[in-house]
């Protein structure tokens, strides 16, 4: 009577087994068939894996290692192993889910349209760290008769070996939330006595060592990085000539400018000086003296949101360049200098390609300038004009220079070149498909929702058994309970993960039909854009232009440059347009 084979986790029933039996030919013909190899084994073609949390270390030497390790165990094997199907992620699987990670993501694409029959891995947990995730992956790659084998684990496939399997994805959890948990109580009490020692260094300050720890505090820097008139130049005098200009009436613009004017170099060693970083200095109360660790916390969509209850340095930590009244009236003189600046855009609707035209010198982006002034000469103030005016203190033309065009000529230039395109249906059509194919949609819910309802079948069965289990047999209790607790964790684990699934194809469902509707719009458009008399509101311009992806160049108005703008699509790009408030087409 022939045994049921055991197949490992992972693997499909089918896959071929090394036998070491030498089988005997039943017949003349099957013997011929092997003298003449007329039937020749399939070679199993293996993909391989990678993965490190740390996204810096992408191209480290932990990820070679990796892929060499998997090589050397597929050659063992004797499997094909191509160099072109290795899928490398440097992202953490804690935080983010596996339909985040790119090269987990190829995979499922390559292994749907059947580039190899099995995933190597170091261990499972490089596939993910939470084994429900685990088992979503090698669930879905099944589908597609592709299996997921770890090169270092192994389990049956039986009871006991998922239960096993389900263990080692719940430890390693466990593992990486206790290694956060110590890191994080270390770094805590560090961050109570000393600085963190990571990270790049204050301006004006150099690290310095402390008895407990190294890059504890800091120390001035009195370096001269710069002699001026004969006088020598410190970072710490440069803190301290910032604070005296703002206090003077200078704007963070001109303190750069002069910065860069007397030939002081930043901190990286650049000849111009940025606005950005004049305020940064000028915001920053640890030259006071009073230092802090854990200011600043990142939070999805936030940066530099201020956390409650940051950990107070002890004195001497920062040494005092600025004292805390002097930094005080310097905060009350810049909210008047943010009053005065004329920065904000109070004329929203006037322009329809605002953000979207860029100067030919340096490829920024010009900003709307508006003129409230009425001239002497004239009546009316003067019209808008996208404007770069670029002034680092360094007389070449790529830092100095000024470049202006009207408003009314780029947004109606750019609505002359959009008007072809909205036009003919095809060119419309060949950009939404372009845009359409950037959503790769996956049925990941689908698969989620199987799994979860498939888990209550195995509690509903669980409990069925322990109603007609014996109470005295105390083995067969606490097995029951170990499993119930492995379903009702695993449910859970499945439920967040569907609730995440189910958030992201939203959004592409949103995307999707955003498309559409503005396919439609265009439709319902063209018989009217050769009617003088029918006028397009502004809002579908601006949502028009801005999914078509039209982009302006200006250049000054010289013999140098033989067109003063010109216009261009940009590649179709799914995320320029998610939150735009889009056209809807055109009723009756």
């Amino acid at each position: 009577m022939f045994q049921s084979q055991k197949t490992t986790i992972g693997q499909t029933p089918y896959a071929p087994k090394e036998d070491t039996t030498i089988h005997q030919p039943a017949s003349m013909y099957e013997a011929s068939k092997e003298f003449y190899r007329m039937e020749r084994q399939k070679t199993l073609v293996a993909a391989r894996y990678v993965r490190n949390s740390d996204p810096s270390k992408k191209d480290s030497e932990v990820l070679k290692a990796q892929a060499d390790a998997l090589s050397e165990y597929a050659k063992k094997k004797g499997y094909e192993c191509p160099d072109q199907l290795l899928y490398v992620d440097a992202i953490s699987a804690l935080k983010y889910p596996y339909w985040e990670r790119s090269g987990l993501m190829k995979v499922w694409d390559d292994a749907e349209r059947g580039e190899f029959d099995i995933v190597l891995c170091t261990e499972f947990l490089r596939i993910a760290r939470k084994s429900s995730e685990q088992y979503a992956v090698m669930e879905y790659l099944k589908r597609f008769h592709v299996e997921l084998e770890s090169i270092t684990e192994k389990f049956e496939d039986t009871a006991e070996g998922r239960l096993l399997f389900a263990l080692q994805g719940f430890l390693g959890e466990l593992e990486a939330e206790k290694i956060h948990i110590r890191t994080s109580r270390g770094r805590q009490h560090r961050a109570e006595k000393a600085l963190t020692g990571q990270g790049g260094r204050c301006y004006g300050y150099t690290f310095a060592d402390t008895t407990e720890y190294v890059k504890g505090r800091y120390e001035l820097n009195l370096k001269v990085i710069a002699v001026v008139g004969g006088e020598e130049w410190t970072e710490v005098r440069v803190v301290i000539f910032c604070y005296d200009s703002c206090l003077k009436g200078m704007s963070c613009r001109q303190i750069a400018l002069a910065l860069t004017r007397m030939g002081i170099p930043t901190q990286q060693g650049k000849e111009a000086w940025n606005r950005r970083t004049i305020r940064q200095l000028l915001s920053n109360n640890n030259y006071t003296g009073d230092g802090h660790n854990g200011r600043y916390t990142k939070e999805e969509g936030v940066h530099n949101y201020p956390v409650k209850g940051t950990i107070k340095l002890p004195d001497g930590i920062y040494p005092q360049i600025i004292d805390p009244d002097t930094f005080e009236r310097v905060q009350i003189q810049l909210t008047v200098n943010a009053e005065m600046s004329a920065r904000n855009n109070r004329h929203p609707q006037d322009t329809t390609m605002r953000g979207m035209v860029y100067c030919g010198i340096c490829k920024r982006r010009m900003q709307v300038k508006h003129f409230n002034n009425i001239r002497s000469d004239r009546t009316i103030p003067d019209k808008p004009v996208y404007r770069c005016w670029t002034n680092q203190g360094i007389e070449d033309t790529l830092h100095h220079h000024h470049v202006a065009i009207a408003t009314h000529t780029i947004d109606d230039g750019a609505w002359k070149f959009a008007v072809p395109y909205i036009r003919d249906p095809q060119l419309i059509r060949d950009h939404v498909l372009a845009m359409k194919k950037q959503i790769v949609q996956r049925n990941h819910s689908q698969d989620l929702a199987e799994d979860i309802n498939q888990i209550n079948k195995s509690i509903a069965n669980l409990y069925k058994l322990a109603e007609v289990a014996d109470p005295n047999d105390k083995d067969g209790m606490e097995a029951l309970q170990a499993r119930l607790t492995t379903h009702q964790h695993d449910k859970r684990e499945k439920e967040k993960l569907l609730h995440g699934v189910a958030n992201s194809e939203e959004k592409q469902k949103k995307i999707l039909a955003a498309l559409d509707r503005f396919e439609a719009w265009c439709a319902s458009q063209r018989p009217y854009l050769d009617d003088p008399t029918y006028q397009i509101t502004q809002q579908d311009k601006i949502s028009a232009l801005l999914i078509l992806g039209v982009k302006a160049t200006v250049w000054p108005p010289t013999p140098e440059y033989e067109d003063r703008s010109q216009f261009q699509l940009l590649p179709p790009d799914v995320a320029r347009f998610c939150d735009v408030a889009l056209p809807r087409p055109r009723q009756g």
